[in-house]
């Protein structure tokens, strides 16, 4: 009888127990159908699904790498300065800070350019990072134009947005680097000409003009061998690079290029042209008609055609050509106080300037007169 008993009991226990479970699935049950709940649920099973963390692209997922790595980092720097007012042994070899140079963005299309500004606006949302851009602003406003065109005009005629407007939004500190100046440019210069002084040739004693071609036989430029001393830089050529100076303040790759040119003509020259290149002196010179000559390509390059065909019309005053050579070119601003600086140079210099002014302007972006019918296919 007891035991029968006990059994019921523990059956209508079990029972209790199952109708306590299943009147509290039904509570959740209609706690769920609640506005509340049902927003909470919803928006933490799509946080644990991959529904659309698939799509989201790789501008996201690069967000939240870098958005946990400056965490990383951020607590990784507080432990050392806390360390450090501790007094506790640190190690500070670890990245605290990354700082990214871009150079050369204005070389590249439209659409890179676009897609690097848009990867430093991404860089910069997160205080780890630090991005210096050396560029020309004319570029990535060029680029900007031509990648929103519906959207960015060139100058402020009203309320529409321009290109500086964009940039403002990534970049908080704009500075612009001065210019090559006069003193900057003979600087540059002698220190690119530095290692190609030769100082026998400075001291005298190795004759700077030495024959590297057999005078008798036709000229073979395989045979040609410069040797140190016809190729070292001499005093003269020094100095006229020096009074040239206003000319190449342009840009140090200007610079560049006219020291690179000059050693590249003075490597192409011939038995004869060699044994007669230093005589005379300044502009008066196979030398000195050469350097000016490239340098006025290279500094001057608007204005340097004006003077080419001036040299092949045999003007009376050069001096009269280059101070009217293309005004509205800034960069004949230098050859202007070159000329304002010397006194005559071209006084008994315009026979050299002719002899080498075909040559050389064929050191330059543009395309000659007398060159065209060669590169010019008939129809």
């Amino acid at each position: 009888m007891v035991d029968r008993l006990r059994a019921q009991a523990e059956s209508a226990a079990a029972d209790e127990e199952n109708k306590r479970v299943a009147v509290a699935k039904l509570t959740e049950k209609i706690d769920r159908l609640t506005p509340v709940r049902m927003l909470s649920d919803f928006i933490r099973s799509k946080a644990a699904s991959d529904d659309y963390r698939g799509r989201l692209g790789i501008f996201a997922n690069i967000r939240a790498d870098f958005h946990k790595l400056s965490e990383l980092i951020e607590r990784n720097n507080s432990a050392v300065l806390s360390a450090k007012s501790d007094s506790e042994h640190v190690d500070e070899t670890l990245v605290n800070r990354v700082i990214l140079y871009i150079d050369d963005l204005d070389r590249c299309d439209a659409e890179t350019v676009v897609s690097v500004l848009q990867a430093i606006h991404l860089l910069l949302a997160f205080p780890l990072f630090v991005v210096v851009v050396a560029v020309d602003a004319r570029w990535m406003s060029a680029a900007l134009k031509q990648h929103y065109p519906g959207l960015l005009v060139s100058s402020g005629g009203g309320a529409a947005a321009e290109p500086k407007d964009y940039l403002e939004k990534i970049f908080q500190v704009p500075f612009w680097i001065d210019g090559v100046e006069t003193a900057g440019a003979r600087q540059m210069t002698r220190e690119l000409l530095r290692d190609k002084l030769d100082p026998d040739v400075l001291r005298g004693k190795t004759d700077p003009i030495v024959p590297i071609v057999n005078e008798d036989g036709p000229r073979d430029i395989t045979r040609v061998v410069v040797s140190r001393a016809s190729a070292a830089i001499t005093p003269s050529e020094i100095e006229v690079c020096d009074q040239l100076a206003p000319i190449l303040a342009r840009s140090p790759r200007a610079i560049k290029r006219f020291v690179n040119l000059y050693r590249l003509v003075r490597a192409g020259l011939t038995d004869a042209e060699r044994r007669e290149f230093f005589d005379g002196h300044g502009l008066a010179s196979d030398y000195g008609a050469v350097l000016f000559l490239l340098a006025l390509e290279q500094g001057c390059p608007n204005s340097a055609p004006g003077f080419h065909e001036a040299l092949a019309s045999e003007p009376a005053d050069l001096n009269a050509v280059v101070r009217t050579l293309n005004d509205s070119d800034t960069d004949a601003s230098g050859l202007r106080e070159w000329l304002e600086a010397e006194h005559n140079p071209f006084l008994g210099a315009s026979g050299y300037l002719q002899k080498w002014s075909s040559r050389i302007s064929r050191y330059s972006f543009r395309l000659r007169r007398d060159d065209m019918a060669e590169y010019t296919t008939p129809i």
